[in-house]
């Protein structure tokens, strides 16, 4: 029987696709990610990594750069969408 290399493919281009794509890699295994949104508005946004996504971010050696051009969020304020807290 002949070796098949093992293919994956990954939906969706937020923060875990890509992080995934680059493990797969290092496995030796080839992947494609796709993303339904069509593009990017480029308006800015803010993106938070829970510890247990820091700990992600540092095996694939990002945690550094991420930290270094980071900041820290010392609260959050969560309103509905008629702007009650």
């Amino acid at each position: 029987m002949p070796h098949r290399p093992r293919k994956a493919l990954i939906i969706g281009a937020g923060i875990a696709g890509p992080v995934a794509a680059i493990l797969l890699r290092r496995a030796g295994i080839e992947s494609a990610v796709y993303e339904a949104w069509p593009y990017s508005k480029g308006i800015g946004g803010g993106l938070q990594i829970a510890p247990n996504g820091m700990h992600v971010m540092d095996e694939i050696g990002l945690a550094g750069e991420l930290i270094s051009r980071g900041s820290i969020a010392e609260s959050f304020d969560f309103y509905s969408q008629d702007g009650r807290r």
